[in-house]
Formats: C-alpha cells, structure tokens, sequence
C-alpha cells in the first residue's frame, strides 16, 4: 500500500507562489515544500521571506526567493525567466499575492481601490497570462487564492 507522501508526493515539480511571503500562501509553500515540490517564494519583502525560506529549509524543503511586484508584467516575466533558468520550468502556480485596506469600505479613495484592484485581480490575470504559455507539462495547475477583510456595519441602512 502506498504512503499518502507517495500518492501526492510533487518531487521532481516546481511550484511558484506568488505572494509566498504572506501568511496564507507561505503556509501553503510550506506544505507543498513538505510534499517534494522545489517552492519559488514570490514577494516584495526579502526579510519575510528569509523567515519563510529558513522554516522550509529546517523542514528538509527546498525553496528560494524571488522578488517581484504582482502588479507589474514586466516583473512577472523576470520571475518566469529567472524559474525557467534556475528550475527548468514551472508545474504549479499560486496567484496568492493580495492587499486589503484598513479604510472603511464606503470611504476608500479610488486611488487605494486601484491599488487593491491592480494586485488582487489584474496581478491573477496578469500571471496567467505570462506562465501559462510557458507551463512545464501541458497543463500547468493553478490555484487563485484571494481573500476580503469586511467590517461590521456600524449604523443601519437608511
């Protein structure tokens, strides 16, 4: 009978996360380092990361850092080059890089709603379209992680 690190194991793959640094997508780095998969940890904070690459390495995982914005295509090409370089391809893909706002919802100013708007969903549509021409099998496998802080209302609707 097979282990369940045998019938899931992902040696051999390369996983990108994208948004690696945060707290939701570095625990999935984590596991997919815990099930073989060399993990690229995609941010913008290299200290976050350095934490996040030092608990999959003390794990037996293999993982390293690219800095990139999600925002920004030219960014997203650079990381692409740099995993197809450096890993030979990329398997699996998770959009998960994200920013909330602590301004209530009715008082956000369009400016930080279009920067909210540019990483959570252009930044998705933009690394889809960058990785998938260049996917490692002939379906790459992404995972859209996105998540919304909401607030109680304080006062009734009129």
């Amino acid at each position: 009978m097979s282990s369940i690190f045998e019938l899931f194991s992902l040696q051999g793959k390369t996983a990108v996360v994208i948004g690696g640094t945060g707290e939701l997508c570095g625990a999935i780095a984590e596991g997919y380092a815990s099930a073989g998969a060399e993990v690229v940890l995609v941010g913008r904070d290299q200290s976050k990361a350095d934490k996040r690459l030092e608990t999959i390495q003390a794990a037996g995982g293999q993982a390293y850092f690219v800095s990139a914005d999600a925002s920004r295509k030219a960014d997203l090409q650079i990381l692409l080059d740099q995993v197809l370089e450096r890993s030979g391809g990329c398997h699996i893909l998770i959009n998960g890089a994200g920013v909330n706002s602590a301004t209530p919802f009715l008082d956000i100013p369009e400016d930080e709603y279009d920067r909210i708007m540019n990483i959570n969903t252009k930044g998705v549509f933009l690394a889809c379209q960058v990785f998938r021409p260049a996917a490692a099998e002939p379906c790459v496998h992404l995972l859209h992680v996105q998540r919304c802080g909401a607030q109680s209302q304080q006062e009734p609707c009129a």
